[in-house]
């Protein structure tokens, strides 16, 4: 660690970005619409930065870890242009959408708006939409604070709501990210619902999943953050009614490594997931979603056994809905899937066994009231799941996803069916 004695005359800005921690000596601080006064102490993490104006003569201790820095700015009139945006939105009220592709600074302004709101009293409700980089639930989840104090990033908030999506991307089912947004934003108790989305902004496909979110959110503000795409926004804002804000990203930015992106998905995961418990829970009463096996009629002892004399299979259970999903104990090789699709035709095979690490969610009486839960085992035949979850409460669903959770929360992407 580096300690450093700065001092700041009044209007004078200071970049900082962590790991450093920072106390205010004499004189007081303004942080993203949130000011600090004598004897406050503020922790800049390894993963973040921010820009402090000074109000009046300010002296400030500084310890910097390793990759610690700070900078006196010359000027910094993007602060200045970003407070009174957020102002504008605050007393303009209803939802505000913020867009912008990676590293643009679109969290720290949705920090901004809530202690803006919080400063005029108000009682904002912070939705995160960013399933990928998650800061207020884990990644896969959609959520929703209603923040009581000033924040500098939006993982000091708890969730209060919580959708699952079952991705850390939004590209294989926007539809899916964009209907759980409008069900938190449904659901929000605020006057002011400030949106935080994804980065996702370099294709037609991303431009019209913004759309659809603009569309089904109904923003009355949409801030658009680095001015990317700004023609195709302009237009859409004023065919759906929005006030459109162009404003620049941060003058100073650190970028996020992919290794930075991992490190904070593991942590956001053990958050929510390192001390559950294993609940069994049994599978008659409730209904499962995101199973290729549970979305078909179970097929009788009989069939089971036709399938079983057909293939050469040792078959665990199987259903049929539009397609033939079998549960079998083997390990699937090609010329055993050849075997199969020569038998029965088109079939989904699934390996028992292999659901265990599945990044799940419990749903409970509310569909927006879900908590993160990951798989230990699918006993097939007794219709019973093994989850470990924190969850408490009565149990309407379970909706599986397409994330395994290896060793130390370490994600792998899956493809066909899991389970």
């Amino acid at each position: 660690m580096r300690k450093e004695e700065v001092r700041l005359s009044d209007g004078e800005f200071l970049w900082i970005a962590g790991p450093a921690s920072i106390v205010i000596s004499t004189g007081s601080v303004r942080i993203l619409g949130a000011s600090y006064g004598e004897n406050s102490r503020l922790v800049v993490p390894r993963f973040r930065s921010y820009t402090l104006a000074s109000l009046g003569g300010t002296s400030l201790t500084i310890m910097l870890g390793g990759g610690g820095e700070y900078r006196l700015l010359e000027n910094s009139g993007v602060m200045v242009e970003w407070e009174n945006t957020a102002a504008q939105a605050v007393r303009r009220g209803g939802t505000v959408l913020i867009l912008g592709p990676v590293d643009s600074g679109k969290t720290s302004f949705a920090a901004l708006i809530s202690n803006t709101a919080l400063g005029e009293s108000l009682k904002p409700a912070v939705i995160d939409g960013d399933v990928g980089q998650a800061d207020i639930g884990p990644p896969g989840f959609v959520s929703m604070a209603y923040p009581e104090k000033p924040v500098l990033w939006l993982r000091e908030l708890k969730a209060s709501r919580m959708v699952f999506v079952g991705q850390v991307s939004p590209t294989p089912d926007p539809g899916m990210v964009a209907s759980a947004l409008h069900l938190l934003r449904r659901k929000a108790e605020s006057s002011i619902v400030v949106v935080d989305t994804d980065g996702w902004m370099d294709s037609v496909r991303a431009l019209q999943y913004k759309y659809m979110l603009m569309e089904m959110l109904e923003p009355s503000t949409i801030i658009l953050l680095g001015g990317k795409h700004a023609s195709f926004f302009e237009k859409a804002s004023r065919i759906l009614g929005s006030r459109l804000e162009e404003v620049p990203p941060p003058s100073s930015i650190r970028p996020r490594s992919r290794e930075d992106r991992r490190i904070l998905r593991r942590e956001a995961y053990k958050k929510y997931l390192e001390n559950a418990d294993v609940l069994e829970v049994s599978l008659d009463e409730v209904a499962v979603l995101g199973s290729c096996f549970y979305a078909g009629k179970p097929l009788s002892e009989a069939e089971l056994r036709a399938i079983e004399d057909l293939t050469g299979l040792r078959i665990i259970a199987a259903s049929r809905s539009d397609k033939l999903v079998i549960v079998a104990e083997d390990h699937l090789t090609p010329e055993l899937a050849g075997r199969i699709a020569e038998a029965v035709g088109q079939a989904v095979v699934i390996e028992a066994g292999l659901e265990k690490g599945l990044l799940a969610s419990i749903i409970g009486d509310d569909p927006a009231e879900q908590m993160p839960a990951v798989l230990e085992k699918i006993d097939y035949r007794e219709n019973k799941v093994f989850l470990r979850t924190s969850w408490k409460g009565e149990i309407r669903g379970i909706h599986i996803g397409r994330i395994r959770l290896k060793e130390d929360y370490v994600e792998e992407r899956i493809t066909g069916c899991p389970a």
